[in-house]
């Protein structure tokens, strides 16, 4: 049965989805803004550098997914641009991999190391 143009069964697992707890770094990939605040005041600012189980920052995820202003945020609450993944990528690499232009010069305003090499070499 449809309520309002969508199916009951739909509507129900929608509800679910959006009801289900995040990962800071699933928030700051989505660009949820009150998940990432909430979870940096809940955990302090030592958490904004936490990599996850793929060896990835919440800055590298909202960088990849062009968040500008979960970057921001993220360098505001003291996100270190230089740390890196466990390839060696920086915030930078992955700006400059997609083709991430505000985000490229603003992490270079931020102190970002153009020069820097992950472990290929790049």
């Amino acid at each position: 049965k449809a309520v309002g143009g969508v199916p009951e069964e739909t509507r129900t697992y929608v509800e679910k989805v959006q009801s289900t707890p995040i990962t800071f770094h699933e928030a700051c990939k989505r660009g949820n803004m009150k998940a990432v605040q909430d979870y940096l005041s809940a955990n302090g600012a030592g958490a904004v550098d936490e990599h996850d189980s793929k060896g990835i920052t919440a800055l590298g995820y909202a960088i990849g997914a062009n968040r500008g202003a979960v970057v921001k945020l993220l360098i505001e609450k003291g996100a270190d641009p230089l740390k890196v993944d466990s390839s060696g990528c920086s915030g930078l690499h992955y700006a400059a991999a997609y083709g991430r232009k505000e985000l490229t010069e603003y992490l270079l305003s931020a102190g970002a190391d153009k020069n820097a090499k992950n472990t290929q070499g790049q």
